[in-house]
């Protein structure tokens, strides 16, 4: 008889029947709670094999295939964990940071939706934006944005959505990387104003991506209301940044990914050596005594150390090692004990630095590790990934810009981005436009700036050259013609960093400069001067028919009666 049977031996009929079932019912839950934590336990395993493996074997077929959303989010947990403890991957990633947006980006052609712009900047186009923007993508992978649609963009704002809160993605069956729905598993916390009780609400919906969205408003269909049961967000439309995904993924992971395991190896090693030299210096001093003195050298090592007189803790450092063979000899330890060298562990930091594609020089902030070239400029790998970076942030804006009713397209018929007329100063300047030009030109002789046909989006150089350089360059570029004297103006203006007094495209004229203006008078005048005394000596200069001349008497100026007066003279003798 089992012990349940016991108990119910003074049960009733209809009483043992329910305990039966609830008996039954939570032997279930047991059974389905084993399978969960088994379930659990292989997939820790499965994860913990597949990254132990990466560099030296092949992934399972799953992972390859595509990296789970499940296994992304905890590979993005422990991400932000080593960002925010370790500082040799704080290091890094703020240098990529300070690499991609440390100055800052050039907006053209967007004086249409400023206001959508001045909105969204907080959470878009502000510094601070930029820069979390783009650690999310070091400890995320990826990051979502969702933007308010049709007229719901005057009375909503943008936000930007946690990688935790997106639990699925629904794709096109034809194209897996094709995702048409984000589900979102979210919960909204309300607060009573008047007994400030707390309550949370768990809400599921799906989200269409920008570019589902934009597909179904050009085919003139309106959005799903619901899902596989479950409602379709109406309000906002979600635009995902991913980075470091492959081929067939939907996905990203993060920058911090590869460096993860190096950066434990790094920081364990560290500490170990840290260990090291706290135990050698324990020992200070080192007395080598006659084989005579074993028993009182063994109770100078036996004896406890001493204690502070102020605060009673055991003194441990300072201690003195005791040696019964040698001649009385005393020597001090080495200051950093006999084997201990913290520059043995550079090549873990070099896996840091690779994996994060910047330099050893700016892991460690050790410019020992490279010559003063290293330590200020960049190598062409870190800077062509840099520039990589920034090319997928202009394609994130440009997306945007077009969502919101902008042109980013040179127009139809046009030859290598530029239209076939090329008469005209304004059309010089649209056509140039038109071919990606980073600024605007000036449009006439007006001196009013040319307005952009389509958005633009430039970065200014992640490496220049020094100030000199870069003003000689400009400088020549202007005397070869292949530069128009405001945009010189303009880059000068960027290179010194000096607030321009009047719009960048109106240039200095000689009004402006009241003692160039003096000068300039000063040197006219000089020069009519100078003309004039150059007419008065050409007059006393013998002019053509008079060369060779000999001069009338009673008079020292030649004439062309010269020859007469010699006669009349003739025949006055």
């Amino acid at each position: 008889m089992g012990l349940f049977d016991l108990f119910n031996e003074n049960k009733s009929s209809s009483e043992r029947i329910a305990l039966a079932i609830e008996n039954d019912a939570l032997n279930a839950e047991v059974r389905y709670l084993g399978g969960e934590i088994k379930e659990l336990q292989e997939d820790f395993l499965k994860i913990s094999d597949a990254f132990d493996n990466v560099g030296w074997s092949p992934m399972p077929d799953a992972e390859a295939a595509e990296i789970p959303l499940s296994t992304v989010k905890k590979v993005a947990k422990i991400a932000r964990s080593t960002y925010t403890m370790n500082p040799f991957v704080k290091r890094g990633v703020n240098a990529r940071i300070q690499y991609i947006w440390g100055k800052g980006i050039n907006f053209d052609g967007v004086d249409d939706i400023r206001d959508r712009m001045d909105e969204a900047r907080r959470k878009i186009f502000s510094p601070q934006a930029f820069e979390e923007f783009e650690r999310v993508l070091a400890t995320d992978g990826n990051a979502f944005t969702a933007l308010p649609i049709g007229d719901k963009q005057d009375t909503n704002s943008v936000f930007r959505i946690g990688l935790d809160d997106i639990t699925n993605a629904v794709s096109n069956p034809l194209d897996r990387e094709d995702v048409w729905f984000y589900k979102r598993e979210y919960t909204i916390i309300k607060t009573n104003s008047q007994t400030g009780e707390v309550t949370n609400d768990d809400v599921i919906k799906y989200y269409v991506s920008l570019p589902h969205y934009q597909k179904l408003e050009k085919e003139g269909k309106p959005l799903p209301r619901r899902f596989n049961g479950v409602g379709i967000e109406q309000n906002y439309i979600i635009q995902h940044t991913c980075v470091n995904k492959q081929i067939g993924w939907r996905w990203g992971v993060p920058d911090i990914m590869p460096v993860i395991f190096w950066a434990k190896a790094y920081k364990e090693y560290l500490e170990d050596n840290a260990l090291l030299v706290k135990a050698y210096s324990r020992l200070a001093w080192q007395y080598k005594g006659s084989s005579g003195q074993s028993g009182i050298a063994a109770a100078s090592v036996m004896r406890p150390p001493s204690r502070d007189p102020q605060t009673g803790e055991l003194s441990d450092i300072g201690g003195t090692a005791m040696n019964s063979m040698g001649g009385g000899e005393l020597t001090p330890m080495p200051a950093t004990g006999s084997s201990v060298d913290f520059s043995k562990g550079s090549p873990l930091a070099s896996a840091i630095a690779a994996g994060l594609e910047v330099s050893l020089v700016v892991v460690t902030s050790d410019p020992s590790a490279g010559n003063r070239a290293t330590a200020e400029t960049l190598d062409l790998p870190t800077l062509k990934a840099m520039e990589s970076r920034q090319q997928i942030h202009t394609e994130r804006f440009l997306e945007l810009f077009k969502f919101w009713g902008l042109e980013i397209t040179p127009p139809k018929g046009s030859t290598n981005g530029t239209t076939g007329n090329k008469s005209g100063s304004a059309d010089v300047a649209k056509n140039l436009k038109a071919a990606g030009r980073a600024r605007d030109i000036q449009e006439s002789e007006a001196g009013t700036p040319p307005e952009s046909e389509y958005a633009v989006v430039t970065w200014p150089q992640i490496q220049t050259d020094t100030t000199l350089d870069r003003i000689k360059a400009i400088g020549t570029a202007v005397e070869l013609g292949v530069l128009y004297k405001q945009e010189a103006r303009k880059e000068i203006l960027d290179v010194t960093n000096i607030p321009p007094y009047r719009p960048w495209y109106e240039l200095p004229t000689i009004e402006d400069d009241p003692a160039a203006a003096e000068q300039q008078r000063v040197d006219a005048e000089n020069e009519d001067k100078a003309f004039q005394r150059e007419q008065t000596a050409a007059k006393v200069v013998a002019s053509q028919g008079v060369s060779g001349g000999t001069s009338a008497s009673g008079g020292s100026t030649p004439s062309n009666s010269a020859r007469a007066n010699r006669d009349t003279n003739k025949n006055n003798s």
